[in-house]
């Protein structure tokens, strides 16, 4: 019998993990890992080895080291990481036991399946609950392994639609079995109501999807004083640029307003790693807007930028439930949001922020435009997005509905 003040212990699972560029989905399961191992859950994350998780990205050549384990504590400025010959010391308060093995994650419906298994037989006893992040196939092996060894297992799907990861796996072979054993995890998460609604439609069933958001750390991420700017008020975009973020619609809408005798009075700096088949500085050029726009490439601390900026843009033509969206308005930044996936169930319309059509340049340049001309909407429209993150979407309430989650499913005292 379990001492019934013990919290259940969880192994996330995803493919990619620090050190290294990250996208949303890896953040969020870093400062969630940080959060639950913060409420007394013993917290372990299993990923991929560093050359497989960013073989995306272009290190120069240099890719950088990380051991086989290590214990990782904090994120953002606080983050820090334990050499690896104390990890068997540490348990939780805080620290997140990082597992890189040598072989790779199953991805697809064949390769790393038996790889993936093993590992967690082998580990069973240092786990209650399987937590995967993203639907693949160490999703499918999680699932398998908790009803095999008596675990439980919840998945979190981070994007609906074209961009999101159900889509994407449904191309591979085999997906129909694949699917038939996931609808037997024990919870489906969905990030928002486009996410919800798409899992319905694949078949899981209602009583085993839960509505939970992406959090952000709002003592981490708070607005300081922010004198109002002379000369140019500056438009900030983070993400990886490509197609995805609407990287050419808001040059596109640089452009208009240019034209539309505005040149004088804005900037927008663009923040995050270049995609390889996209030349966002030679369609900056042809648009004539280079001396408008400023390409910053990755950046690990993103609290300065923001900080620097008057207001955020991402008119993403689709997204799961956006980092920066949620950091932008912890900050207390004024944002102009498409209104595609998860962005309508954080953003307000004319209330926390501006929601236009996706794949509208006029449109962003118009709500661009209003943000510029207008001192007063951008005070207001910052000022509630701080406090809609605050009321709803703090790290700390989400982490907490994941805590009474892992308590109830595997019948804990919460």
């Amino acid at each position: 019998m379990r001492k019934m003040d013990v919290k259940p212990r969880g192994l996330m699972l995803i493919h990619n993990f620090r050190p290294g560029p990250t996208g949303g989905a890896e953040i969020q399961a870093e400062r969630l890992a940080c959060s639950l191992a913060n409420l007394g859950h013993p917290m372990q994350i299993l990923t991929n080895p560093i050359y497989v998780a960013n073989d995306w990205y272009d290190f120069g050549g240099n890719l950088p080291y990380a051991p086989e384990e290590e214990v990782f504590y904090g994120t953002g400025a606080d983050s820090s990481l334990v050499p690896d010959d104390t990890v068997k010391d540490v348990h939780c308060g805080g620290g997140v036991r990082i597992h890189r093995p040598s072989f790779r994650l199953a991805y697809g419906v064949k390769q790393g399946i038996t790889d993936t298994f093993r590992y967690l037989v082998e580990n069973r006893r240092t786990y209650d609950v399987l937590h995967c992040h993203m639907v693949y196939g160490h999703a499918v092996v999680a699932v398998v392994a908790a009803r095999t060894l008596g675990k439980r297992c919840i998945i979190k799907v981070a994007c609906a639609g074209g961009f999101g990861e159900l889509r994407d796996f449904s191309k591979f072979a085999g997906f129909s079995r694949a699917l038939h054993v996931l609808h037997q995890a024990d919870a489906m998460i969905a990030t928002s109501r486009e996410v919800e609604e798409e899992l319905v439609g694949y078949g899981f069933s209602q009583k085993r999807i839960l509505r939970i958001p992406n959090g952000v750390d709002t003592r981490f991420f708070q607005p300081r004083a922010r004198a109002e700017r002379a000369g140019k008020l500056r438009f900030l975009l983070v993400g990886r640029r490509q197609p995805q973020k609407g990287v050419d619609l808001l040059l596109k809408a640089i452009q208009t307003l240019k034209l539309s005798g505005l040149e004088d009075k804005f900037e927008v700096r663009l923040c995050g790693s270049d995609s390889p088949d996209y030349d966002y500085r030679s369609m900056a050029k042809e648009f004539g807007v280079t001396h408008l726009v400023d390409f910053l490439p990755f950046q690990g601390e993103m609290r300065n930028i923001y900080q620097e900026a008057q207001s955020f843009l991402l008119p993403s033509r689709g997204e799961g439930l956006s980092n920066a969206l949620l950091e932008a308005m912890a900050m207390g930044l004024p944002v102009i949001a498409t209104r595609v996936s998860g962005m309508p169930d954080v953003v307000t319309n004319e209330k926390d922020g501006l929601l236009i059509p996706p794949e509208s340049s006029e449109a962003l340049a118009e709500a661009m435009k209003r943000i510029i001309l207008d001192p007063a909407l951008r005070q207001q429209l910052g000022q509630n997005a701080r406090r809609r993150v605050e009321d709803e979407f703090s790290l700390e309430h989400v982490a907490r509905q994941y805590s009474g989650l892992y308590s109830r499913l595997c019948h804990f005292k919460s």
